[in-house]
């Protein structure tokens, strides 16, 4: 990381409740260190039954929605977490390897409010932590 990306990434923002749903260690952990350094309360779910039960006790601000998870897929969990308590004001983030128009229409249509391909750079998902207001997502 270049010197002024990471003064820049050192810069506080407003802390948000964070959640994120994806069942590669390798890919989630990376995501929750990182929101983490942000200053952002964050919490992981490795499946979409186990993302429901943190959403319930942890009223994300933002959720990052693998698609492709081992007991259901991330368009039911993004339609769940629509239906459930405080859904309606959480941004639902598609954070996939899908990356086809079908797939982006598919998430609009599930309820998502962002379609972001993996791998991401830093700085967009910095700005996107920045910049995305849970009280304006809908």
């Amino acid at each position: 990381m270049a010197s002024s990306e990471m003064e820049k990434s050192s810069t506080p923002m407003e802390a948000r409740r964070v959640l994120i749903v994806e069942d590669n260690a390798d890919a989630r952990q990376p995501l929750a260190d990182l929101c983490t350094m942000w200053g952002h309360d964050v919490r992981v779910a490795p499946s979409c039954s186990e993302g429901l039960a943190v959403a319930a006790s942890h009223q994300p601000h933002i959720a990052f929605v693998d698609i492709g998870l081992p007991d259901r897929n991330g368009y039911d969990l993004a339609r769940l977490l629509r239906g459930a308590p405080g859904g309606q004001e959480m941004v639902i983030v598609a954070f996939t390897g899908y990356g086809a128009p079908r797939d982006r229409e598919l998430a609009r249509e599930a309820g998502f409010d962002l379609h972001v391909v993996k791998p991401v750079d830093i700085s967009r998902l910095r700005r996107l932590l920045e910049f995305l207001d849970p009280a304006e997502s809908r």
